[in-house]
């Protein structure tokens, strides 16, 4: 596991690197948070112009929202560990009252925008499942609180070698962009909260588990499950999951419009048990996304 030095920012060099922080260089904003984009050199990490250097997204937390301080120090925490399936934190800005996060900068490509465009193949698929489910794990080994974040179809960025990232902080940039419809944004996100967080507004490890089997339903299906109004609930998507998914007959309709030639491959069924197991109401049910991360390199070692 790589770690690295994280470099501690003033707010001018970030302001600079912003150009003033100008309305153009915002790429989200979300609960009074903002992220621009700014340009800093590639070696000192000092401002630099624009198109120069290396891109990052810089991060202004709001100082009156206590998650947003939890989060603040969770990443500082954590940033000295590189994954490659989490977006780098590179440095920090704590001055004056202000808190900052700077994180490499990748092209926006939302996981779900991809999926609705264009059928991927299986193998691309369960790549980017298996870098979710392996950032995930990294994170339930080395976080001492990870409760403070929330895991959904908005935390998943791809880069061009299909590679998942996880990233927290992205959540409104479809909104922001125009990638995804508000409206679709906000019935896609809510679908990834299980029973403990509706009920009591707490989110676990076990959470998470639950979040990443909606991921895998909605990857296998092409977002086929969105539309059926008998999954508007934990229980109802259990309920509709089981029904479509425990049946091979149903399982490859299912996944007929995602495949042209209409014929699971040899991991399907695995698959769907793996996400069945995933969607248990009761979060001790759940398996641990290491058990998900052997789960998925079994998978992936068979045959088409």
């Amino acid at each position: 596991m790589e770690t690295h030095n994280l470099k501690i920012f003033t707010f001018d060099e970030l302001r600079r690197a912003t150009r003033n922080f100008r309305p153009s260089a915002m790429v989200g904003v979300s609960d009074g948070e903002s992220i621009y984009k700014g340009w800093v050199d590639r070696t000192s990490y000092k401002p630099s112009v624009s198109g120069v250097g290396i891109a990052v997204a810089i991060k202004i937390l709001n100082t009156n929202n206590v998650q947003s301080l939890n989060e603040w120090q969770a990443e500082v925490t954590r940033g000295r560990f590189s994954h490659p399936n989490l977006v780098k934190l590179l440095g920090y800005c704590s001055e004056d009252g202000k808190l900052l996060l700077v994180h490499e900068y990748i092209p926006k490509r939302n996981f779900i925008d991809i999926i609705r465009r264009h059928p991927l193949p299986w193998d691309i698929t369960m790549k980017i499942a298996n870098g979710v489910a392996k950032g995930l794990s990294f994170l339930h080994t080395h976080e001492s609180s990870p409760t403070f974040r929330i895991f959904n179809a908005s935390s998943i960025l791809v880069n061009e070698n299909h590679e998942a990232q996880l990233y927290f902080g992205w959540a409104s940039l479809g909104q922001i962009h125009g990638a995804l419809p508000i409206l679709m944004s906000n019935a896609l996100t809510s679908r990834y909260n299980p029973v403990e967080y509706m009920a009591a507004g707490h989110w676990y490890i076990e959470s998470d588990v639950y979040a990443f089997g909606v991921m895998m339903l909605d990857m296998i299906g092409g977002l086929v499950s969105l539309h059926d109004k008998r999954c508007s609930s934990p229980q109802s998507l259990l309920e509709w999951a089981r029904f479509t998914l425990s049946d091979k007959g149903k399982l490859q309709k299912f996944m007929d419009p995602w495949l042209e030639q209409g014929n699971p491959p040899k991991g399907a069924c695995k698959t769907a048990d793996l996400i069945l197991s995933c969607l248990q109401i009761t979060p001790g049910d759940r398996p641990s996304m290491q058990e998900i991360v052997v789960s998925l390199e079994g998978i992936n070692a068979m045959e088409m």
